[in-house]
């Protein structure tokens, strides 16, 4: 989403992985979390940049695995930001997200 100033907003869907076992017998990597990561690019064409805003988590792993972000869809509307996935919808104002 572009701002009046220049600025880009933009939402990710992911899930992260923080750790891979390497045995002999592999395990499936394990996801830490999934959520949407906020991102701004601001400095326009001359100098562009990208920066991490924030990110809201819709799942964490607590003993298995981190929900995957599969068919996770962000939404920006104004300061908005909406994660939607299935049935759960998570709504933040972008300042707010962490």
């Amino acid at each position: 989403m572009r701002l009046s100033d220049g600025r880009y907003r933009i939402a990710v869907p992911g899930t992260i992985f923080d750790e891979v076992s390497i045995q002999i017998f592999p395990e499936p990597p394990r996801s830490s979390y999934s959520g949407l990561h906020l991102l701004e690019i601001t400095g326009g064409s001359a100098s562009p940049q990208l920066s991490l805003r924030g990110v809201i988590k819709t799942d964490q792993r607590t003993g298995g695995l981190a929900k995957s972000s599969i068919g996770m869809r962000g939404v920006l509307h104004g300061d908005s930001v909406f994660v939607v996935q299935g049935e759960q919808v998570v709504g933040k104002l972008w300042d707010d997200v962490k």
